[in-house]
């Protein structure tokens, strides 16, 4: 009996060619938030916030739990947080299910996580810069850009009041998504 069970085993190919898309909720966290895939997140991080790899050098990968201050309050867990060394704060979002109010949760995880760096007492100095990459499979804005960017600017002059907000969107509509993704991630890893 174990000898037909053995034979059944011989029988099945692990390598089918088979692999999992990065949009899994949880196959993007193992790519991006894995200690052991590091360089994979830096050079993802150099190519969309168009800086050196070396400015992810000493990059960390920290709980992705929004703590709550109140039970009532909303919790929100992160899809990959990381903390540069300077203290920046980055959260990668991957949402493919449409959904109506992604700006909105996108400022509340952001939001989140920047209250977070303070205690009562603090002092403001002690905030550091946040930002957020939402990587979406959907249309979610009129834009007809791949990558858009967004900071905290005065309406008619553009002044940047601030740097301490920065929202990215990788938009993928377009009948080839998951091929560009493939391509954007193949060409961020060759940076590092």
């Amino acid at each position: 009996m174990a000898g037909s069970k053995k034979s059944k085993r011989k029988q099945i190919s692990t390598d089918d060619g088979f692999l999992m898309s990065p949009k899994v909720d949880f196959v993007f966290k193992l790519i991006f938030g894995d200690e052991k895939n590091k360089d994979l997140l830096i050079a993802f991080l150099s190519a969309v916030l168009g800086v050196p790899a070396e400015d992810f050098e000493w990059i960390e990968i920290i709980n992705s739990e929004l703590l709550r201050e109140f039970s009532e309050d909303k919790k929100g867990i992160l899809d990959v947080r990381a903390m540069t060394k300077q203290g920046k704060q980055i959260d990668i979002e991957i949402q493919i299910l449409p959904t109506e109010f992604i700006p909105e949760r996108t400022m509340f995880y952001w939001s989140k996580m920047y209250i977070s760096q303070v205690k009562p007492g603090d002092t403001y100095d002690l905030l550091q810069k946040c930002i957020t990459i939402n990587i979406v499979d959907f249309k979610c804005t009129p834009l007809k850009k791949l990558h858009s960017s967004y900071h905290l600017t005065e309406d008619s002059t553009g002044y940047r009041l601030t740097d301490i907000l920065e929202v990215h969107f990788l938009d993928y509509p377009n009948k080839n998504r998951i091929q560009t993704f493939h391509h954007y991630a193949i060409y961020s890893s060759s940076f590092s």
